[in-house]
C-alpha cells in the first residue's frame, strides 16, 4: 500500500528503505501501532525528494551507441574532452545539471553542485562509479578537501544496466538532503 501511494514499485520503496537503514525503525513503529501506512507512505514521498544524486559521464560514446545522442556530438564531445554531469530530478528522470571540459573542471562543477544542497549527516554519503573506481576515489578526495565527509571504503558499484547505457569512468555521489 505504501509503495502505491508514494508512486513507486514494491522494490524501489523495500530497497529505498533497507538501503538507508530505515526497515527496523518504521517496523518498530507499525508494530506499536504509531505509524500508519498512509503516514509512511506521506513520510516516504517527503523523504524521496530529498534523496539527491549528482554523476560525472566520462565518456559520450555510450550514449552515441544507444541512440541517446548522435555519434559526431559523442565525437566531437571526445575531442575536447567534454564531461556530461547529469543527476536526477524529484520525478526520478535522468537531467542535465552541467558540463566541464575535463576531469578537473567537471570535478569542480560537481563539487560546487552538491555544496549547493546541506547534507543530512545521518545518512549515508554513498559515492558511486561504474567499471572502475579510478575517478571516484579521485573524486572522494576532492570531497573530503572540501570538508564533504566521505569514505573510499563505502564505494557503490552502479548496476549493469545503467552501466551499459552510460560506458566506464562514471562517478557521483548520492545523499540525503537536510530538511
Amino acid at each position: 500500500e505504501a509503495a502505491a501511494r508514494v508512486g513507486k514499485s514494491r522494490s524501489a520503496v523495500t530497497n529505498a528503505l533497507r538501503l538507508l537503514g530505515l526497515t527496523p525503525a518504521v517496523r518498530k513503529l507499525v508494530e506499536e501501532g504509531k505509524l500508519s501506512a498512509g503516514e509512511i507512505a506521506e513520510e516516504l514521498r517527503t523523504f524521496t525528494r530529498r534523496i539527491k544524486l549528482y554523476g560525472c559521464l566520462d565518456t559520450l560514446d555510450y550514449l552515441a551507441r544507444g541512440g541517446r545522442i548522435p555519434q559526431a556530438a559523442a565525437s566531437l564531445g571526445s575531442l575536447v574532452q567534454l564531461k556530461v554531469l547529469i543527476t536526477i530530478n524529484d520525478e526520478g528522470k535522468v537531467g542535465l545539471a552541467g558540463k566541464g571540459m575535463g576531469m578537473h573542471r567537471a570535478c569542480a562543477g560537481l563539487l560546487k553542485l552538491i555544496q549547493q544542497h546541506k547534507i543530512d549527516e545521518r545518512f549515508p554519503v554513498m559515492p558511486l562509479y561504474t567499471y572502475n573506481p579510478d575517478n571516484c576515489l579521485s573524486f572522494i578526495k576532492k570531497l573530503n578537501m572540501a570538508s564533504i565527509a566521505c569514505q573510499s571504503n563505502n564505494l557503490h558499484a552502479v548496476g549493469s544496466t545503467i552501466g551499459t547505457h552510460v560506458g566506464p569512468g562514471v562517478f557521483g555521489l548520492v545523499f540525503v538532503e537536510a530538511e
